[in-house]
């Protein structure tokens, strides 16, 4: 494992930089070094090599304890329901309340007040950009896979093509929904899988800054298609008062874990106390807790 192979070289440091401090001293108090009479000398010369030695170590200790400290990161979520999102002027979700408490866990001062509700394009490009940046929940997928660092999983979902079942579409492959029109989240996993996997060209897309304007673009006959996962589009439905029945899912697009991506500069140090304090939560059945919270 990386993190163990680094931390491993940083003892390895210590204990060379310990281990010639000592031989200094030995040196330092061989009477061979020295000529008769200089007993004052060599006592104080090892004195100050003694202190040498307490500085090297606390200050060598004190960078190893640095090393995994969790730094502050610049937290970006979306309007995503069920896991993330604003009411009532307070962002929350299945999510949301995994990664308070991860934080707390992980050893971090940050608290939900340090998260901030952003278009997801905005939190998906900033992401790839800057550094100490963690965006969330984002969908883990072939194409994005070597694009963030990874904690996961908060949920699995599947992302499916959504269609009126009134209009009786069928798709016998992928590529046929690039007869239709299609309604996308910008930078959205449902827009990318589209483009991707449905060969359908970013400009041929309707693209939004919202998940329900694509529900509502869809009832009002201005588009025959969206990506959504199942759990979205119940919540998405209800809050819009619409009957979910009158929906379809006419291609599965893809199957993924939804995660917690971090920039590329975060050590696999840090990476590592997240996802045990993920895993911890998952063990303890959070995240089944949370999706019946939010689901009510």
């Amino acid at each position: 494992m990386p993190w163990l192979q680094e931390k491993t070289r940083k003892d390895r440091d210590w204990l060379y930089i310990f281990g010639l401090a000592i031989q200094i001293i030995c040196m330092a108090v061989n009477p061979k070094h020295h000529r008769k009479g200089k007993e004052k000398m060599i006592r104080k010369t090892t004195l100050t090599l003694g202190s040498l030695i307490c500085s090297v170590f606390f200050l060598t200790m004190y960078s190893l304890a640095a090393a995994d400290t969790v730094p502050k990161f610049t937290i970006y979520t979306e309007n995503y329901k069920p896991y993330n999102f604003e009411k009532d002027g307070k962002i929350q979700g299945i999510a949301v309340e995994l990664l308070t408490q991860m934080l707390e866990k992980a050893g971090s001062s940050q608290t939900l007040a340090d998260i901030k509700l952003v278009p997801w394009a905005r939190g998906y490009d900033a992401v790839q950009k800057n550094e100490k940046t963690l965006l969330f929940s984002t969908a883990r997928t072939e194409e994005r896979e070597d694009l963030f660092k990874w904690v996961c999983p908060i949920k699995t979902i599947t992302e499916e093509l959504w269609a009126l079942k009134s209009k009786n579409i069928k798709l016998n492959t992928l590529k046929d929904a690039a007869k239709y029109r299609i309604g996308t989240l910008r930078n959205d996993v449902g827009e990318q899988l589209v483009v991707s996997r449905c060969g359908v060209p970013v400009d041929k897309l309707q693209r939004a800054n919202k998940y329900e304007f694509n529900v509502k673009k869809l009832m009002a006959g201005r588009i025959d298609l969206f990506p959504m996962s199942h759990i979205s589009l119940t919540v998405f439905s209800k809050e819009l008062g619409l009957d979910i029945n009158k929906f379809e899912s006419v291609f599965v697009l893809n199957t993924s874990h939804l995660c917690f991506a971090f920039s590329k500069d975060t050590s696999d140090d840090v990476i590592a106390k997240f996802q045990k304090a993920l895993d911890e939560l998952i063990e303890a059945g959070a995240p089944q807790q949370l999706t019946k919270k939010y689901m009510e």
